[in-house]
């Protein structure tokens, strides 16, 4: 019995969509003349706006010869398939953007259209006084010079442009009902099937599941056991893809974060080994290695703490420092990576000594990647600042500042992204956007701070990221 009401009620309920849809085009297609020709005139009327300020206005200032003007008119003409005339306060017409139309030159407008009044903006559609062969879209607007009428300037567009957005909108609209007619036929199948589709997909995304792919979400909406069982395992998987997203994320990070103190150690072991670190500075550089080293020990117990981790954002171990001799011993490890480019390091600070509330460690990673990327992407002689300033309300600002080769605009919102790279045709040494800023900006804003970035390309880059004084209490 259901296999004969349910096709019937589908066809007949589809019938009546069809039905309507098609009464409703019928008057729609009536209606977008008028509603594309009105919206054709109020873009013209911004483009004659425009015109006259930007060409006729140094025209009638002396500015620009009629030779001169045409031309313009006529790279318009091309531009905004419009053809453009210009008339005198007389209303004379002086110039046009076609040779065509200079059948028109020195004639009145309010000859060619007696109802034209030359103080005021004009609209009309027709042949504009059987000056045309075909329909047009004319539109004028007076042009004033110190507030004093001097000329008038207007645009004539084809209305048959017109015809074929016309067309293009009834065959869209044809379109979606053709869809829509495909959707119900689909519909109806899902209807006649609405148990062993459910499950069959809900077997497919168990299975899913099982090979590690947890973005498969299953499409179903239903308000019975079936849909609550979806609602779950949908809730199930999405907490699982967060897991797996973190794990790789993590992993990322450690990574990162390990590869720029090994990077430093063995740059500097292989200085000392083929002498160009001198024996009588070993005891410098040997100190540098140990700082390094520290850095990995701090990373490795970070590592081990992070077992108590609950969320998915850093772990953080608050303490009082001094941020300007934390700068001042992190840029200290870039000695070798600054002399082998001639770049120099300075730093200025408000105050000798500054303390802040943060995590050491973290904070040290911030500096270190920020001073890294500056050294990365400045070229050979360059100078890099850095500058502490205490602020209000317990504030301190961090700028490290390059003079290298810049982001471009259109990338300066991406870089925070995890994984994302700035264009590599932009150098080898250009690859390090990948993962450092990511972590720098999760890093600032776990201490509840922002971050920002001022870069003009070819320029250079400004980093600044903002920290907390320790209150009373701390």
């Amino acid at each position: 019995m259901k296999r004969k009401i349910l096709p019937k009620f589908f066809l007949f309920y589809m019938s009546i969509i069809c039905l309507s849809i098609l009464l409703v085009l019928s008057f729609a297609n009536q209606s977008f003349r008028s509603v594309l020709i009105t919206e054709k005139q109020s873009s013209m009327q911004k483009e004659a706006k425009l015109i006259s300020r930007q060409y006729a206005r140094d025209y009638f200032s002396g500015d620009v010869s009629t030779q001169r003007l045409s031309q313009y008119f006529s790279e318009l003409d091309s531009l905004l398939n419009s053809e453009v005339w210009l008339c005198d306060k007389d209303g004379t017409i002086v110039t046009t953007s076609s040779e065509e139309e200079e059948q028109f030159l020195n004639k009145k407008l309010t000859t060619i259209m007696p109802s034209i009044d030359l103080e005021r903006t004009f609209r009309t559609t027709g042949t504009f006084g059987h000056s045309f062969e075909e329909e047009m879209i004319s539109t004028g607007r007076p042009i004033s010079l110190s507030g004093e009428l001097v000329g008038y300037i207007v645009l004539h567009s084809p209305i048959s442009t017109l015809s074929t957005t016309q067309a293009g909108i009834t065959k869209a609209t044809y379109l979606a009902l053709g869809i829509l007619v495909i959707v119900l036929i689909i519909l109806l199948s899902y209807f006649s099937r609405k148990i062993l589709v459910p499950i069959g997909e809900i077997n497919q995304a168990a299975r899913q599941y099982a090979k590690g792919n947890f973005d498969t979400l299953i499409p179903i909406e239903r308000n019975d056991e079936i849909g609550e069982l979806v609602s779950s395992l949908n809730f199930m998987a999405a907490e699982l893809s967060k897991t797996e997203q973190y794990r790789k994320d993590f992993i990322s990070n450690v990574s990162h974060d390990f590869r720029s103190p090994l990077t430093s150690i063995k740059g500097y072991l292989e200085a000392m080994l083929d002498g160009t670190i001198p024996p009588e500075l070993y005891e410098k550089y040997l100190g540098v290695l140990l700082d390094e080293t520290k850095r990995l020990t701090k990373l490795t117990e970070g590592l081990i703490a992070l077992k108590t981790l609950n969320g998915y954002g850093p772990l953080l171990n608050l303490s009082n420092f001094d941020i300007v001799q934390t700068v001042h011993s992190t840029i200290n490890t870039f000695e070798g990576q600054c002399n082998s480019k001639n770049i120099t390091i300075t730093m200025s600070s408000s105050s000798p000594s500054c303390i802040i509330r943060a995590d050491k460690t973290k904070i040290e990673q911030v500096i270190y990647n920020l001073t890294d990327n500056a050294i990365k992407f400045s070229k050979a002689g360059g100078d890099i600042k850095i500058t502490i300033t205490e602020l209000a309300h317990n504030k301190v600002s961090i700028s490290i500042k390059d003079k290298g080769i810049g982001i471009p605009r259109s990338e300066q919102t991406h870089i925070w992204e995890r994984f994302y790279k700035v264009d590599n045709s932009r150098g080898k040494d250009k690859k390090s956007h990948g993962i450092g800023l990511a972590i720098t900006k999760e890093i600032i804003h776990a201490h509840n701070e922002q971050i920002n970035l001022i870069s003009t390309e070819n320029v250079g880059s400004e980093f600044v990221f903002t920290l907390s004084k320790p209150t009373a209490k701390h």
